[in-house]
């Protein structure tokens, strides 16, 4: 199942993620993208999805709910905007396609999902190494379900091992009118990514159980100084693990 999720803001950058989740249930974060949208207009933002997606068919594609909101001065919203120009493209030929929806705000559920395969993911090791034990009773394959990022998504990485629960000097004394347990803000965007899709009840491995998983397209950059024109490649260790696991 090939998946993409985008924290939406108005001022602040874009938080994108392209996530593949293997009939092993392994997810595996193979692309990000941080787009200013206080330098690029909502077209230049979807046309780079497009071509950094390639002719991988997105099944799910999930947005922050505030890119519902019309917008005063497009008559549209982003939401709306994105289906539109997603759609235009694909007849033309370019992308294929997707249909972009809200994700869930309610509950913990992505959260812990998070926490439970990052650890699962300490625990194997390394990229298909998850099989945990045979069902003595359907002798089916058990599966640890577990999150890899790829090296390149550097974005993603720092965010994810920033990302922690606020800490409390003193257990006794509330010293901040934030609520117990809430990530920080400024390191949330990405993962916020990764909660909307595990909330996501499309997002499971047992009803895509039998698709393939294609290796991803080439990738482009915004062109400019901050990327030198580089393109992401996967890392070697799931360049080599993937040719094994096929």
């Amino acid at each position: 199942l090939h998946a993409r999720a985008i924290d939406y803001h108005t001022l602040i950058k874009w938080a994108i993620i392209w996530v593949v989740l293997s009939p092993e249930n392994e997810v595996f974060v193979i692309n990000e993208l941080n787009p200013d949208p206080r330098k690029y207009v909502t077209m230049q933002i979807a046309d780079e999805i497009i071509d950094m997606s390639g002719d991988t068919h997105y099944y799910l594609n999930l947005i922050d709910p505030l890119a519902s909101e019309r917008q005063p001065n497009a008559g549209e919203s982003t939401l709306d905007a994105f289906n539109r120009i997603f759609r235009e493209q694909r007849n033309q030929g370019r992308g294929s396609g997707g249909i972009w929806q809200s994700w869930d705000t309610k509950s913990d559920i992505g959260r812990d999902e998070i926490k439970k395969r990052l650890a699962n993911s300490l625990l194997c090791g390394r990229p298909f190494n998850n099989l945990e034990k045979l069902d003595p009773d359907t002798q089916d394959k058990i599966y640890l379900p577990t999150l890899w990022v790829f090296n390149e998504c550097i974005n993603v990485r720092h965010s994810l091992k920033s990302w922690r629960e606020q800490q409390w000097a003193d257990r006794n004394k509330l010293i901040t009118n934030d609520e117990k347990g809430k990530p920080e803000g400024k390191n949330s965007h990405f993962p916020m990514c990764l909660d909307g899709l595990f909330k996501h009840p499309a997002f499971i491995t047992s009803r895509y159980s039998n698709q393939l998983i294609t290796p991803r397209q080439p990738i482009r950059y915004f062109t400019g100084a901050r990327n030198h024109g580089k393109r992401q490649t996967a890392s070697p260790l799931f360049q080599r693990n993937y040719r094994n696991h096929r």
